[in-house]
């Protein structure tokens, strides 16, 4: 079950994150056969109602991951080397992404998702400052913003 709902950016999700969602799983699952056992399953409603409570445990996690985390994230730039945009899905939309060197992996590239503003008012060559967190709970998290030219050192420098 765990498997379906992780995104490719959830694949450093850690220990305990991992075991948080699979005991709020099973304490969902057991209130199902519970109530199916006692007669009080109402399939539809019942098995809605544990949806979603599942995802809502699993989001609650995540943003707590990243809310609690009050250590300083380490901070990254990358050139845009590509953009890409993906057409179709279920709404017909269109995902934008910019294609940067990895930050953690020189020499490999990553597909970062941006919105359909960044992706626009960004060219090729433009960097990416990213601040990436080690989470609260482990799991990493990270963020972006654009910026047109490579910041300089501004430090002062003695002679």
């Amino acid at each position: 079950i765990l498997a379906l709902i992780f995104t490719p950016t959830d694949s450093n999700i850690s220990a305990i994150m991992l075991i948080i969602i699979v005991v709020v799983a099973s304490i969902l699952l057991l209130s199902l056969l519970l109530s199916h056992l006692f007669g009080e399953f109402e399939s539809d409603k019942t098995i809605l109602i544990v949806a979603l409570l599942f995802l809502f445990s699993f989001y609650s996690v995540r943003s707590a991951n990243y809310i609690w985390d009050y250590k300083e994230p380490n901070t990254y730039e990358s050139v845009i080397l590509e953009k890409k945009e993906e057409r179709g899905g279920r709404h017909n939309s269109t995902t934008y992404y910019f294609i940067i060197e990895n930050w953690q992996n020189p020499g490999r590239k990553i597909e970062l998702q941006v919105g359909q503003k960044s992706y626009f008012a960004n060219d090729i060559g433009d960097y990416v400052k990213i601040r990436q967190g080690e989470g609260a709970l482990g799991g990493r998290w990270y963020e972006y913003d654009t910026i047109q030219e490579k910041e300089q050192d501004n430090g002062t420098q003695n002679d």
